[in-house]
């Protein structure tokens, strides 16, 4: 196979490249991944300002980039909350993204800049068109304000709070960025994790009508996952 759904549909970055002929072929997408880059030798690091005054808490001392992931999921938000139906603030609900590696990205993203720009452009894909097209490296689950699931491949899932958050370059139009760190309640010995959700698109409080009890807000984001093994 001469390039794999990855890289039709969610390697956007063929924008960035004069001339697919020139790309190498892979029989199978399984070695796409094996030969991929690793995002620890890019020494690139997590944006924490988002250019207003606003910024997110540094990296702690000690741990290291294990995951550079693009998010690609959906919030829902409720207009009627406890039997309270409020047409200007509607509660989210759910928010729910699935994690895709960037790692095979690495072969042409030639800089941190390029990468930030990936977030807008997967958003414009359908998420059906997404199903088959990636490789998935776990999923993020944000079950309240304040607290959220990580469930990694090789790893075992762990909860997390949610500490910091400011708001997005574009706030009427992208979901705030929001950092936070993994809490030990189920006997994790795993280590201590840090994540930002950072360089969103999408997502952002819709507006409700009369018509709408549930609204769904489709989104992307970069997911920087720091870690510290015991």
């Amino acid at each position: 196979m001469a390039l794999t759904d990855l890289i039709l549909a969610i390697l956007i970055f063929l924008r960035y490249v004069p001339e697919a002929i020139g790309m190498r072929a892979y029989e199978r997408q399984s070695e796409l991944f094996d030969d991929a880059p690793t995002v620890q030798g890019t020494g690139w690091s997590v944006p924490l300002s988002n250019g207003h005054g606003q910024s997110l808490p540094p990296v702690p001392q000690g741990q290291n980039l294990a995951y550079l992931a693009l998010g690609r999921g959906h919030r829902t938000f409720s207009c009627e909350y406890k039997g309270i139906y409020n047409l200007t603030h509607p509660v989210a609900v759910d928010d729910t993204a699935t994690l895709i590696n960037v790692a095979p990205l690495l072969f042409y993203i030639q800089d941190e800049n390029q990468l930030h720009t990936l977030p807008a452009e997967i958003l414009k894909f359908d998420y059906s068109q997404l199903n088959t097209s990636y490789e998935c490296v776990g999923s993020f689950n944000r079950t309240t304000d304040f607290t959220g699931v990580f469930e990694l491949n090789g790893h075992d899932e762990f909860d997390v709070n949610i500490t910091h958050i400011i708001e997005s370059p574009a706030p009427l139009h992208d979901q705030p960025w929001y950092s936070g760190f993994s809490v030990d309640h189920s006997g994790n010995k795993d280590g201590q994790w840090t994540y930002y959700v950072v360089e969103t698109a999408g997502g952002s409080r819709p507006n409700c009508s009369a018509s709408h009890a549930d609204i769904v807000v489709e989104y992307a984001a970069e997911f920087w996952l720091y870690h510290e093994q015991t």
